[in-house]
């Protein structure tokens, strides 16, 4: 036994080798990922105190885990397919043992011998390997501590892959019914035709997804419908694929395209080895759309939210109060500087008892709003507020209200100056893209702060199409020279490119993948074509020219290109309009779709021109082999 399983790694070795990189690669990414997250959770716990930071940390954490958790799930269900068509494609071999009088336990024992070698050797090295890279990654580039993994994780992920791999075995294998096809007399070269059960079973699933596509269309709760179209493009996968098949055949037969029937006559009875590769390609194409779909989404939403909120070029923060007043403050400045926006407004640090963080309290006027944009949970127009319960009503940030357990109409106390504080009632939230501030009316803070008679005081004022040397002759005007100039400019700049950058890694990762993908799938049309030795060969016995077998190979491979990517490209809409709806729940502004046509439809034309090419040359290679035999 062992003998046979040595030899038969080397007659495989080189369908095993592609199995074997995805494999290491997959173990790579799992436990470098595992070392990242596991450390950047132990700072957020022990290390980190600030309570920014240790959100930001935690949205680190979780897209990582999110990344890899689909990028393994990707992996594995890549690795399940090819491992089944090279397993799919020893039919024949296990048919021989089992005729030669080895038992069906013993042909289970020795794929199982294979697969524990396999996957066994493979993680450990992945896994390892994996570890190297996580605690160079930390500590030179991060500049982190790293955190010790527990030594069960590292055995819970080696026992799973090697039991996968098993199962994987032993699933295909039972799916081949040797026990019962071998007691048969063999027949023709094509395998037997579906029964009627599975026909049955066909239309069944084809007529409930088609149900539940009508009812996602005409469905008005969003999180329903992605549900429901997932499921129902899910259920009519097979159906779908048996149905264009069998309508291709018929076309073949009726305007008698030799090339045609050949692609498909072997696949309309073996739907599990297309669907394989359907399937593979449908999920490489979900990514690619869903994942560059959402993301750029999340990035023009977050530049046109950028724009939006930050329509300021400064802020002039001033120290002392000016001398000037505002009514004169804004003759100056629509006088000199017609071309310039701004709003003059009354602003204050509040200070909590423990120091932790410092809150900007700004009295804003009814116009304000036509300036800064604020988009809130809930509507809700910026208008002067009374004083309720000598407390301020504000407009209160979210995240600060997050850390403090603070709700709506909630009286809270705010310290300044040590011995003096505020009371301030939140009356709905905002989350704000940097500065920890909230909003209420100008008039009820300077009430506040100055009493019921006193208007015109300011010590903040919202510029907009100033130049520096502008903003200078403007200070002197107001004859102060102890203030804060905030360059908002630059602020925006910076979150743009963020988005930008953000976005440009995730795509540079997503193009190695789905190139990744191409090379896969490529690889297991081969092992598909493989598989069919003795087809091609009798067809070249039988008269069947090489160029019309390249031409079938070709309309086979397009035939898996264009259902895969059909399929995909549905998959990966709802992948990113359920992405959407995830993250309008944790942000104010409501991304809309935006898929980037250009980037997509470049990249599966590149893909199948790979794929084309790839077919070319190695059918030229099959084919003069059979014409040599």
């Amino acid at each position: 036994m062992w003998i046979y399983i040595r030899e038969n790694l080397k007659k495989n070795s080189s369908k095993f080798l592609f199995i074997i990189l995805i494999f290491f690669v997959t173990m790579l990414l799992l436990t470098f990922s595992l070392g990242v997250i596991y450390t950047i959770n132990y700072r957020i716990e022990n290390e980190l105190a600030d309570y920014l930071l240790k959100k930001d940390f935690k949205n680190m954490k979780l897209f990582l885990q999110l990344g890899t958790g689909v990028l393994v799930g990707f992996s594995l269900f890549i690795i399940y397919n090819t491992y089944s068509i090279v397993i799919q494609g020893r039919k024949k071999e296990f048919q021989l043992l089992y005729k030669l009088g080895m038992k069906y336990k013993k042909i289970q024992q020795i794929l199982s011998i294979e697969s524990f070698l396999l996957s066994s050797v493979t993680a450990v090295i992945g896994l390892f390997t994996g570890i190297v890279f996580s605690r160079v990654f930390l500590s030179n580039y991060q500049d982190m501590k790293v955190e010790h993994i527990p030594i069960y994780i590292y055995l819970l992920v080696i026992v799973s892959a090697i039991l996968f791999f098993i199962w994987c075995g032993s699933k295909n294998l039972k799916s081949m019914n040797i026990e019962v096809e071998s007691k048969q007399k063999e027949g023709s070269t094509f395998k037997s035709q579906s029964t009627i059960k599975e026909k049955f079973l066909f239309r069944i699933k084809l007529a409930l997804g088609i149900i539940l596509l009508i009812v996602s269309i005409v469905s008005g709760y969003t999180t329903m419908k992605i549900i429901l179209l997932f499921t129902g493009l899910i259920l009519i996968f097979d159906p779908l694929i048996a149905g264009t098949l069998a309508s291709l055949r018929f076309l073949s037969l009726r305007f008698n395209r030799l090339s045609l029937f050949v692609a498909v006559e072997e696949n309309c009875w073996n739907i599990k080895r297309i669907s394989s590769l359907i399937s593979t390609l449908a999920f490489s194409v979900m990514l690619l759309v869903g994942m560059l779909t959402f993301f750029h989404s999340v990035k023009e939403a977050v530049v046109q939210k950028v724009d939006e909120t930050y329509r300021f070029e400064h802020i002039l923060v001033m120290n002392e109060l000016s001398e000037v007043k505002e009514e004169k403050v804004k003759a100056y400045l629509q006088n000199l500087y017609p071309h310039a926006t701004f709003e003059i407004a009354l602003s204050m640090e509040i200070e909590k008892e423990t120091n932790e963080n410092t809150l900007i309290l700004t009295g804003v006027s009814s116009n304000f709003k036509n300036i800064q944009v604020l988009e809130m949970e809930k509507e809700f127009n910026i208008k002067d507020f009374d004083l309720n319960n000598d407390s301020l009503n504000v407009l209160f940030p979210s995240q600060l209200a997050e850390k403090s357990k603070i709700k709506r109409n909630q009286v809270i106390d705010y310290f300044f100056d040590k011995d003096k504080s505020i009371k301030i009632s939140p009356k709905d939230f905002y989350q704000p893209l940097d500065l920890q501030q909230v909003f209420t009316s100008k008039s009820a803070l300077t009430e506040y702060l100055f009493g019921k008679d006193v208007k015109g005081i300011y010590n903040t004022i919202y510029l907009n199409r100033l130049s520096d040397e502008e903003i200078k002759e403007f200070t002197k005007y107001l004859s102060i020279e102890n203030y804060n100039l905030m360059n908002i400019g630059d602020l925006k700049d910076k979150y743009k490119n963020q988005a930008i950058k953000q976005t440009e890694m995730i795509e540079a990762f997503i193009y190695a993948l789905i190139f990744f993908s191409g090379a896969i799938i490529l690889n297991m049309f081969i092992l598909s074509i493989s598989s069919r030795q003795r087809i091609y060969k009798g067809l070249l016995i039988m008269g069947m020219k090489r160029k019309a077998l390249l031409i079938s190979m070709l309309i086979e491979m397009s035939i898996i290109y264009i259902l895969g990517v059909v399929l995909g490209w549905l998959f990966g809409l709802t992948f990113a309009e359920g992405g959407i709806k995830m993250m309008e729940e944790v942000i104010v502004f409501k991304p809309v779709i935006n898929i980037p046509y250009l980037q997509v439809c470049s990249i599966l034309v590149v893909i199948y021109l790979i794929l084309v090419l790839g077919i070319i040359l190695i059918s030229r290679v099959i084919l003069k082999e059979k014409n040599r035999k």
